[in-house]
């Protein structure tokens, strides 16, 4: 996610899930939409947003935030760790910043697409892999995967026009990865983002987030952003179909994470989140 421009929810909170089993608010600044937060453990956090003047919060405990304003990280969408130090972020303009230094200074490298970056994987040091598309039209404006075999000094991309835009990826290794898209369309690679396959379409319904927490079980989620409707999907089979499960939400889907093939979460529209423990029966 991954997560995404559509959190049309202003957050001034960070949630945590603590051993209670509750969620407990956290401060974390003034009011910003913050589209995109990654952790590489329970104690460091990096989460990005802005519209307009970007916004870059870090945590090194869990709990406190410090704050600060990059005059050149506009409009950022997304946010992926590779570990403390390096962090990634893709922008609404196509392009990425990175640093190496825990964000004490960042670095703009150019995506070579003008479609917004949803998403980054990394494969190892040196390879990875980004996905995004159209945001005005995310069932059939175009798509784009970004690759770099250099660890983000360049970057080759692939555009294509008239496909959903793909707003999440999930790489099982350097060849095999499953993306979830617009349009209800979840696609496969084998060939490390060269060639897609639909695996699942449909139609008004956006596919927000994928998490795969085995290589076989995997979740999609989303739903119609005009009809405030939600959608969830499951795959058993690594991503090579996908059968809807009955999930009643108050609105729309944004994000999703599984610690395990039972037990997930979803965050959507409006603040709020559902568990569930049994593979998304219930």
């Amino acid at each position: 996610m991954n997560s995404n421009l559509f959190f049309t929810f202003i957050i001034s909170i960070i949630f945590t899930l603590q051993a209670s089993a509750q969620w407990v608010q956290q401060t974390s600044g003034p009011v910003a939409v913050l589209p995109s937060i990654h952790c590489v453990d329970k104690d460091n956090c990096f989460t990005v947003g802005g519209a307009g003047t970007g916004i870059v919060r870090k945590t090194v405990d869990g709990t406190n935030w410090t704050i600060s304003n990059p005059p050149t990280l506009t409009s950022m969408i997304c946010v992926n760790m590779f570990d403390a130090n390096t962090i990634w972020s893709g922008k609404a303009n196509g392009t990425f910043h990175y640093t190496t230094n825990a964000g004490s200074t960042w670095t703009q490298v150019a995506g070579n697409t003008t479609h917004t970056i949803y998403d980054i994987f990394f494969h190892d040091a040196s390879n990875y892999i980004s996905v995004g598309g159209s945001s005005s039209n995310m069932l059939s404006g175009g798509n784009v995967t970004i690759t770099s075999t250099n660890g983000g000094t360049s970057w080759t991309a692939q555009n294509l026009s008239g496909l959903p835009a793909m707003t999440g990826i999930h790489c099982f290794n350097s060849s095999t990865c499953v993306a979830s898209a617009g349009a209800e369309t979840v696609y496969k690679t084998i060939d490390g983002g060269q060639n897609w396959t639909v695996k699942h379409s449909g139609t008004s319904v956006i596919l927000y987030d994928i998490n795969f927490p085995s290589p076989m079980v995997g979740y999609a989620v989303g739903g119609n952003p005009s009809t405030s409707t939600s959608v969830a999907l499951k795959t058993t089979d690594g991503g090579e179909t996908w059968n809807a499960l009955s999930l009643v939400a108050p609105n729309v889907v944004y994000g999703t994470h599984f610690t395990n093939i039972d037990t997930g979460y979803v965050v959507g529209k409006g603040g709020f989140i559902m568990k569930t423990t049994d593979g998304g029966l219930n």
